[in-house]
């Protein structure tokens, strides 16, 4: 079987946990300072690619500039939560969160 892509939420907990894509680990993004050193918790792999994913694709883009400028091929998905809604993809409420502090 082959593994799930690596996948950053970056909306809010209360979004997140009201649904979000299976495997995808939750990190809000406010600013690029405060993000950047939340993700490193995460242990993402720098040889993978990163999604990005927030509501419609705005946060996201300001997440995967972050993403970028530390090495990562990150990119984000366009039209975010509410493009995958709309397209009727499954979502989850088990959660993979980091602290916003």
């Amino acid at each position: 079987m082959e593994p799930l892509p690596q996948i950053v939420d970056v909306r809010n907990g209360f979004e997140y946990r009201g649904g979000h894509v299976q495997g995808a680990k939750n990190c809000q993004y406010l600013l690029p300072c405060g993000f950047v050193s939340r993700i490193e918790k995460l242990d993402l792999d720098e040889s993978k690619p990163v999604y990005v994913i927030c509501l419609s694709a705005h946060r996201s883009i300001g997440a995967v500039r972050a993403l970028q400028s530390l090495g990562y091929d990150a990119r984000h998905l366009k039209g975010g939560m509410q493009a995958w809604r709309k397209a009727k993809y499954v979502e989850t409420t088990t959660a993979t969160t980091t602290s916003n502090r």
